[in-house]
């Protein structure tokens, strides 16, 4: 069932983030408490690849943590840890970020460790928080944005509905290189192949 778009719910949906449950994780806000987890979430070489730069120290993780804390209390993303258990070490995450109100659209970010990599666990991660923007939230669009050689995310994204779109040209820096990005799409209504 699709919900309307209630501005309200989403102004104040990074301070209540509500914990998402699939068969096998948990997904839960972060907290200052994560910050070893997510330090070396970040640190994961594999898994930040195609994504932003490792930190130097724990200290610049601490300030991203404190930061995205702060973004999602202000209503700016809604970004969920991942976990096989209440509590336990967070294996990832998943997120909600540039979000527009107006449209009724964001876009879905996500890292996990790549110690998990191979489970179905990001995948199962993605589609229950697409479901949760699409019926409760009442977004109309989410996208997905990769690199195009970032065959794992395509293949996540391609599971959870989103379909190919086309290719943005050098639309991100990173390590002083211009790169492109593969832009896939779901809509509300969609369903998961």
């Amino acid at each position: 069932m699709h919900l309307p778009y209630n501005a309200q719910v989403m102004a104040h949906a990074g301070v209540i983030l509500p914990t998402l449950r699939t068969p096998r994780l948990v997904l839960r806000s972060a907290a200052r408490s994560d910050l070893a987890d997510y330090h070396a979430l970040l640190l994961d070489s594999p898994a930040s690849r195609f994504g932003q730069k490792p930190p130097a120290s724990v200290e610049q993780t601490e300030e991203r943590l404190a930061r995205l804390l702060a973004r999602q209390a202000a209503g700016e993303l809604l970004n969920w840890c991942i976990a096989e258990a209440p509590g336990g070490p967070i294996l990832g995450y998943v997120c909600l970020v540039r979000i527009d109100h107006a449209h009724r659209r964001s876009e879905v970010g996500y890292q996990l460790r790549s110690d998990h990599w191979g489970k179905g666990f990001m995948t199962e991660a993605v589609a229950r928080v697409a479901v949760h923007a699409f019926e409760t939230l009442g977004f109309h669009r989410l996208e997905g944005h990769t690199h195009p050689e970032n065959q794992a995310s395509i293949r996540v994204l391609e599971r959870c509905g989103f379909r190919f779109e086309g290719i943005l040209r050098e639309n991100y820096l990173m390590d002083g290189v211009f790169h492109d990005s593969a832009v896939y799409g779901r809509l509300a209504g969609a369903t998961s192949p």
